[in-house]
């Protein structure tokens, strides 16, 4: 029972920053933090609408997403898969990042 209240807990933090969140920076930087910190009880969802979210934002804050979660790539092992994904869909953001030596 206390790992099925982890899961819901967690669902409902995404879902009260998602409605609530003051920019895309800040709720992508969030939803990174509570993907870092509750791994296995964040439902796929999550990690869907947060590439989602990053996919549809200007190449600037791409280029910032790609840096952050290439440092927590290095880190944090349940995220990678999602990471690996994200980046892989998202050259134009690397090369960007090369390009402005964020990388």
């Amino acid at each position: 029972a206390n790992n099925d209240f982890k899961e819901d807990l967690t669902t409902k933090i995404c879902f009260v920053v998602e409605m609530y969140a003051p920019s895309k920076q800040w709720h992508i930087d969030t939803l990174v933090k509570v993907l870092t910190l509750a791994g296995s009880y964040v439902p796929e969802t999550v990690g869907n609408k947060l590439i989602a979210l990053i996919s549809q934002s200007e190449q600037v804050l791409q280029a910032y997403c790609v840096k952050v979660l290439w440092g927590v790539m290095a880190t944090n092992a349940p995220l990678s898969n999602g990471t690996a994904t994200l980046e892989g869909s998202e050259e134009d953001a690397i090369a960007y990042c090369k390009k402005e030596t964020l990388l």
